[in-house]
């Protein structure tokens, strides 16, 4: 699963959000399940785990309590004793690119919380006035544009 643009409509597809309809799907728990191992595996690698007694017992993760796959997709995370929003939104670039995603927002709605959201399109430009949108430079120019 990853985010692209339709070739076709030339408009973004979302990796993270399913389908409209409001109801959860199949495909919003595979999603969801799919949030949290990355999370796991992200956790672990950055050193936002740690080890509980004996010292090769398992690891105790900051645990994903609410997935809301919007869009915009969001978590919450119950964050370690010792740690704060401030931890991950250190490490946001690298959770960016461990999602897949354009840019990552954390903040920290209370002492022990970290609200991560996932931002996944750049904003985009919006024209108001009725006249043409500027050319995307993604796109090749046409056989009638020089330069």
């Amino acid at each position: 699963m990853a985010t692209a643009t339709n070739p076709f409509l030339r408009v973004p597809t979302w990796r993270w959000a399913g389908p409209p309809g409001g109801q959860d799907s199949a495909f919003d728990t595979e999603a969801r399940h799919e949030i949290r191992a990355i999370w796991r595996e992200f956790c672990a690698g950055y050193g936002l785990t740690r080890r509980e007694l004996p010292d090769d017992g398992p690891r105790a993760f900051p645990h994903i309590r609410d997935v809301d796959l919007g869009p915009p997709t969001s978590f919450t995370v119950r964050l370690r004793p010792g740690q704060l929003a401030a931890d991950i939104a250190e490490l946001a670039p690298r959770l960016a690119a461990a999602y897949e995603v354009h840019d990552v927002v954390v903040s920290g709605p209370r002492r022990g919380w970290a609200r991560v959201e996932l931002v996944e399109h750049p904003p985009t430009l919006t024209v108001v006035d009725g006249r043409s949108a500027p050319p995307d430079p993604d796109e090749p120019p046409s056989l009638g544009e020089v330069g």
